[in-house]
């Protein structure tokens, strides 16, 4: 239901355009799930901010999102990238959190967080045990009006976001995907870069984001999104309180540029030294409240297939799905089609030989769409198009996390009827319709055509806070009683089939959908196109398969074709790996001296999560795997490496890689906890000691990414720093003397009580989706060959003491620095 609610506690049931939604879902048979957007709850504060609850209590988490209704269309000339800027800003500091403790204090407690700038929007979110609501509330209320930006400090984070963007500029993917935009665009500030060009974000004043910061941030240009295991009432009572006094600012308003008709092709064409040649073709799309929006997401279904609407995990397009028309005309094929407040674009990108011809590609690709034009597609190819639309509308909701986004995004389009009401509208779309709609937006003339041919780059010439008065801080609360949970889900099973195979079995029951991850003992596959592989053992693959439970019987059989049939993947040669981060990730494993791992064949566990029921199921995994006997990976033991290596790559890249990697125990050791707090202690995401003195004090770096794998018998604890050529030394040294405290000022009471609450509170928080938890369980599984509950896991990081890290120093820091870069 949605609900307005003012100041004075009235309430008058509204619905607009959503009336009888639950209804009208189930009109078409779209599946009602414990995230049924449709019973959320919407309220509008006096002062503008529109606050939307979803109750979850199946659940022990809750999340939070705040969106602001401004990106980076907003931005003037000359200063892109000031949205961007500012969201790196507003994780620094408030008046309440100090010290980056808006990030820090998520982090003690067991939460994630992060945010995100695009074109019509900058969001940011949390996930936190449930107790913890007020803290992500809090903080939200003190980023939205009395955060701190320091003119001291904006140096530092112009360096963060400047690395940041040379780390896209590695992917020329990402390179010519902006030459495109700013192409296809003539006159709409669409054109623009998200996070900016170079150029701007360096003359980037403090001035300028105080100015945006004061005219952008406030509650009539937010909406807040909470899902969880909440009280709506509740929530709302305590919005009210921390938000409900803020002044309400204005909404800001699109821009009323209107981009023209395109009315013939345009072509970029750009030079990067690689072993295929890039392209993207972009057409213009409509608007995600245009009533063609509908169609196309079914055009785009007919003609490749793709994931679904949530623009939060699918930033960079689809692959295209087999079966559909564009599949087979080129090397890693795909489509992206993200859903925007103006008209934006629908692209193809892929990759060829650079022996293909060019026009040849471009012409395949033309025919194929206009065939759709001349011709409607059949009833048949129609109806499949929208079922598989249709799941995955179910796949873009399976945590809390994707449900506050996929509201609070949404509703800042002005659109949250056309999320709610889409399968009502896909199920009207006529084949002539998708013809019609084809035909529109997707003519030869109609297309800007960008390639990255393979070749010499050209040599580019030398060239020469404060806060809105907010009024009173309200105090903050301890940590909540969330709701109780109802229909707790029921812990994980193990069995084994007849053959001795485990499969680690959990009833997901939130989300009509299932996840059926394989292990499998070789480092790498080669897979058919319906099946994905990836790695969340180290030195094993999975294979894995997303599906709904009513395909289960038809995805063991294709499981165990697939599994049977598949073949081990080439070892990658490092001297033909010329992206630095891929290197670095080649060079932890030679510096183990452990290599790829060989193929011995079958598989070592089966993990299946979802809305199933054992007892019903069981028989339907034996007839797939019960004559199949576990086999365990033939693993070299990781040796200590040398101090440094260094790597020159042949061709220079924008960004430098700088790695750190030791062997380390597995989980069944009992100093894997102490491993692992140690490792949280020197750096978690943009936090720890080295992450705060590397990005928040200095700007050297935008992230870091710290990683624990193992393998069942050992284990791997690296870092991965991306870093500008003309940083690497500074930052080597940081790196060298940050690992060196960790012994001249072992971790103190505080940092240890802190790392506790974090890994005990991820272990709640952490893995959300189906195929999260089929990850994590599998992990545990190979690494202690048991699983904990969370209770015994708990226990066992509070068992431990900082003389236990003290203790495990030595071995920890008797590891190998790594720095990839180019020639020199």
């Amino acid at each position: 239901m949605i609900d307005r609610v003012n100041e004075t506690g009235m309430t008058a049931r509204r619905r607009r355009s959503v009336v009888g939604l639950t209804l009208l879902l189930s009109a078409v048979s779209w599946p009602v799930t414990a995230f049924d957007l449709a019973e959320a709850r919407q309220f509008r504060l006096d002062n503008g901010l529109t606050l939307i609850v979803l109750e979850a209590p199946e659940l022990p988490v809750v999340s939070v999102q705040a969106l602001y209704r401004v990106g980076a269309r907003n931005e003037d000339v000359g200063r892109t990238g000031l949205t961007h800027f500012l969201e790196h800003m507003a994780f620094r500091a408030s008046e309440n959190f100090p010290d980056t403790e808006v990030v820090s204090s998520i982090y003690a407690v067991g939460g994630e967080w992060h945010g995100y700038t695009w074109l019509d929007q900058i969001t940011f979110f949390e996930t936190l045990p449930a107790g913890h609501l007020d803290l992500a509330l809090r903080i939200e209320a003190d980023r939205m009006a009395r955060l701190v930006i320091p003119a001291a400090e904006v140096e530092a984070e112009r360096g963060a976001v400047l690395t940041e963007m040379h780390g896209y500029e590695n992917d020329p993917a990402i390179v010519l995907n902006d030459a495109v935009l700013a192409v296809s665009f003539l006159q709409h500030p669409y054109r623009n870069n998200t996070i900016g060009w170079e150029s701007d974000v360096e003359a980037i004043s403090h001035d300028d984001l105080v100015e945006f910061y004061r005219r952008c941030f406030g509650p009539a240009n937010a909406v807040l999104a909470v899902v969880g295991r909440v009280d709506a009432d509740v929530v709302l009572e305590r919005v009210r309180e921390l938000f409900g006094g803020l002044p309400g600012g204005e909404r800001t308003a699109p821009p009323p540029t209107v981009e023209p008709p395109q009315t013939g092709v345009r072509r970029i064409e750009l030079r990067e030294p690689a072993d295929r040649n890039l392209f993207e073709v972009a057409y213009r799309a409509p608007a995600v409240g245009d009533p063609d929006y509908p169609a196309f997401l079914l055009v785009q279904q007919v003609l490749a297939g793709g994931r679904g609407i949530n623009f939060g995990q699918n930033e960079f397009g689809d692959a295209v799905v087999p079966g559909t028309r564009l599949a087979g005309i080129a090397a890693d094929l795909r489509t992206w089609y993200p859903p925007q407040a103006a008209p934006y674009v629908f692209t193809i990108a892929g990759s060829v030989d650079p022996a293909a011809s060019t026009a040849e590609l471009e012409g395949r690709l033309q025919e194929t769409i206009d065939l759709l034009v001349t011709a409607p597609p059949p009833i048949d190819e129609l109806a499949a198009a929208r079922r598989r639309l249709l799941d995955e509308l179910v796949f873009d909701i399976e945590t809390t996390e994707d449900a506050a986004h996929q509201l609070a995004f949404f509703a800042g389009l002005d659109a949250l009827d056309v999320l709610l009401e889409l399968p009502n509208r896909l199920a009207a779309v006529t084949p002539a319709e998708i013809s019609r709609v084809a035909g529109e937006y997707l003519r030869p003339h109609q297309r800007t055509i960008g390639w990255v041919l393979a070749g010499p780059a050209p040599v580019p010439a030398p060239t020469a806070v404060v806060a809105a008065d907010a009024g009173e801080t309200l105090a903050a609360r301890e940590p909540d009683a969330a709701p109780p949970p109802l229909d707790a889900v029921a812990p994980p099973r193990v069995v084994r089939l007849s053959g001795g195979l485990p499969v680690i079995f959990q009833r997901q029951p939130l989300s009509p959908a299932a996840y059926l991850r394989i292990l499998v003992p070789t480092t790498g596959l080669e897979l058919d196109a319906e099946s994905t592989a990836s790695s969340p053992v180290w030195r094993h693959a999975s294979v894995n398969f997303r599906f709904r439970p009513q395909a289960l019987e038809e995805t063991l059989r294709r499981a165990r074709e697939v599994l049977l049939s598949a073949t081990p993947a080439a070892p990658l040669s490092p001297a033909d790996v010329g992206d630095p981060a891929a290197r670095l990730a080649l060079a932890f494993d030679e510096a183990l001296a452990v290599g790829p791992s060989p193929a011995n064949g079958g598989a070592t566990a089966v993990a299946l999560v979802g809305d199933l029921e054992l007892d019903e199921v069981l028989p339907m995994l034996e007839t797939a795997f019960g004559d199949l006997a576990p086999v365990a990976a033939d693993l070299p033991v990781p040796r200590a490496g040398p101090r440094e290596i260094i790597i020159d790559l042949a061709a220079a890249k924008a960004q430098d890689q700088l790695g750190y990697v030791v062997a380390a125990p597995p989980p069944s050791d009992p100093d894997w906890y102490a491993w692992r707090m140690l490792l949280w202690v020197l750096s978690h995401g943009y936090e720890g000691r080295l992450g705060v003195e590397a990005i928040s004090r200095r700007g050297l770096v935008y992230y870091i990414d710290a990683e624990y794998l193992n393998d069942g018998s050992s284990g791997r604890a690296s870092l991965a720093i991306g870093v500008d050529p003309a940083k690497l030394g500074t930052m080597r040294d940081l790196l060298a003397g940050e690992l060196r405290r960790l012994a001249e000022a072992p971790p103190t009471a505080t940092e240890v009580a802190e790392a506790k609450a974090a890994l005990a509170g991820r272990r709640i928080s952490a893995a959300q989706s189906n195929e999260e938890i089929s990850a994590e369980l599998i992990e545990e599984w190979v690494g202690r060959g048991r699983l904990l509950s969370d209770e015994a896991f708990a226990a066992a990081v509070v068992a431990v003491s900082p003389h236990d890290l003290e203790r495990v120093t030595p071995a920890f820091l008797a590891g190998t620095t790594i720095i990839v870069r180019g020639p020199q």
